[in-house]
């Protein structure tokens, strides 16, 4: 049979049929080297499945396949060659490798699953919506939402975990990299908020204080400074406006 044509559970369940008969035979006909044949080819085929199994992983990259092809010293698995059989498989002998075969293609499912996931963390950030309010009904100064904040941190923190999961990963040096810059982004990010929330929450005890009249005619020197902050303030949460995952609530 074609590699390419190969029916992974068909063959499974074709091989164990077979072993069933060679044992029934073995049992029940006076020994003869026919019976001993079939017995002997049927647990080759057997022993191949796990090998078979581990070869048609999707997740097998070129390294993997290198990898493989390194243990074979009489030939090469390959399975681009429309020529290649289950057959050519068996010939070359593989059973001895069985473990280590089966190990890379372990690894390979692993690392696409840690792929997929830094993935997933990756564009998750893309559909995050920072949640923002317009701060006592004054046009274009708006404020972090206190639930928006706190969904903010739980989300940093979920992540954070969850990135300190794949790089404790016995799999983790394919996407170690990629993994040790997202949790410097998650942990910029998070330092990022708890500046704002703090600069944040200064700026509207002051702003309460010094919407005074009397509070400006007595504290001259020290309007004059808040309204320098208050300026830089202003100006950066209009920028949050801009923020393509900002969501504003009225």
């Amino acid at each position: 049979m074609l590699w390419n044509e190969i029916n992974d559970e068909e063959i499974k369940k074709n091989a164990e049929h077979y072993s069933k008969i060679a044992n029934r035979l073995l049992r029940s006909l006076p020994s003869n080297p026919i019976v001993d044949d079939l017995k002997y080819l049927v647990d080759t085929f057997k022993e191949a499945m796990p090998i078979v199994e581990a070869c048609r992983n999707k997740n097998l990259t070129q390294d993997h396949w290198d990898s493989i092809n390194d243990l074979i010293p009489n030939g090469k698995i390959d399975t681009e060659d429309e020529t290649f059989t289950l057959q050519s498989l068996i010939d070359l002998d593989v059973n001895q490798y069985q473990d280590e075969i089966v190990a890379i293609s372990r690894r390979a499912t692993g690392e696409a699953k840690l792929r997929a996931d830094l993935s997933k963390l990756d564009n998750a950030w893309k559909d995050l919506q920072i949640v923002v309010g317009i701060y006592k009904e004054r046009d274009g100064v708006f404020v972090l939402d206190g639930k928006g904040v706190e969904d903010l941190y739980a989300f940093l923190d979920e992540n954070l975990a969850n990135i300190n999961m794949i790089r404790g990963n016995q799999y983790k040096a394919v996407v170690e990299k990629q993994a040790e810059l997202l949790r410097k982004q998650l942990i910029t990010m998070n330092t990022v908020i708890e500046e704002f929330v703090c600069l944040q929450r200064s700026w509207i005890h002051l702003e309460n204080v010094f919407a005074s009249v009397e509070i400006k005619r007595y504290l001259p020197q020290e309007n004059s400074m808040f309204e320098k902050i208050d300026g830089f303030f202003k100006s950066q949460t209009q920028l949050i406006d801009k923020w393509p995952h900002a969501y504003k609530y009225l």
